[in-house]
């Protein structure tokens, strides 16, 4: 990649913060995926866009310990044992001011 340096931090509050959440784990999921020897699809890093619309733009490139995501109030997104997984806990954080009740809720709930 020409900027090894560069990192993809993604953010968002409430309904955009399950947004990021999952954008998140996809882009993760999808890197790791790519990494198999026995994928066909090509790796992230040599992934553009719509040739029309990156016409002239160098490629971007996702490497490992690249990737964050910052959640603001983000609701319940996913199962439990999605939530508790190694890469969500690694990737996403969520912060959560004080008694907010949109991160508490869940299916289950209801």
């Amino acid at each position: 990649a020409e900027h090894p340096s560069y990192r993809v931090v993604v953010t968002g509050h409430s309904l955009g913060a399950g947004v990021a959440a999952i954008l998140t784990l996809l882009l993760d999921a999808r890197r790791h995926r790519c990494a198999d020897d026995d994928s066909n699809e090509e790796p992230i890093d040599a992934i553009a866009t719509d040739a029309s619309a990156t016409a002239g733009s160098p490629r971007v490139g996702l490497r490992a310990g690249r990737l964050d995501c910052y959640a603001f109030a983000c609701p319940s997104i996913a199962s439990e044992s999605i939530g508790l997984s190694e890469r969500a806990q690694r990737y996403v954080t969520n912060l959560v001011l004080g008694r907010d009740a949109v991160p508490r809720l869940c299916f289950r709930s209801a």
